[in-house]
């Protein structure tokens, strides 16, 4: 998910099914996005051809981890 170097996975950890755990990958995804366009612009974050997300931060990654699934409904 994040390619500065290291790569950070979130899995849908206590989903029953694949529908709940692919709701639970879509949704934390769009909101890390609009939290780092939000945080460093448009163009602060680039998509990887593996369509992860990219941006230019190193120390903030958990803070910013914390603040995306706490956002999310699961």
């Amino acid at each position: 998910m994040f390619g500065f170097g290291h790569t950070t996975e979130i899995l849908p950890i206590g989903a029953t099914r694949f529908e709940e755990a692919l709701q639970m990958g879509s949704e934390t995804y769009h909101h890390l996005k609009a939290v780092i366009t939000e945080k460093y612009g448009a163009h602060g974050c680039d998509v990887g051809e593996d369509g992860g997300l990219a941006p230019n931060i190193s120390r903030q990654v958990f803070f910013l981890l914390h603040r995306i699934l706490l956002m999310c409904t699961f």
